[in-house]
């Protein structure tokens, strides 16, 4: 399941766009409706889960995409402590 532009509810302008982010399981968890940048550029962010799925997120706007993995740090220990 894509987010693409057209999927966006309701009137945007000639530059305005909906960036989405879908979690490792295809959910969108996020989107941004009527995004305008100012000279080419937008600064959004999502906060992730203290635990969050495990695996590749993917972030897309007008069709393009670009993904990063979200992968344990370190090993656990005795306890379930994580060992560095």
């Amino acid at each position: 399941m894509g987010c693409f532009i057209a999927e966006c509810w309701g009137p945007r302008g000639a530059d305005a766009a909906c960036p989405c982010v879908q979690d490792p399981s295809g959910n969108r968890i996020a989107q941004w409706r009527d995004v305008s940048p100012r000279q080419g550029i937008v600064d959004l962010s999502l906060p992730l889960a203290a635990e969050p799925a495990l695996g590749t997120y993917i972030i897309e706007v007008e069709r393009k995409s670009h993904s990063f993995s979200v992968e344990e740090y370190g090993t656990r220990g005795p306890g379930g402590a994580w060992g560095w």
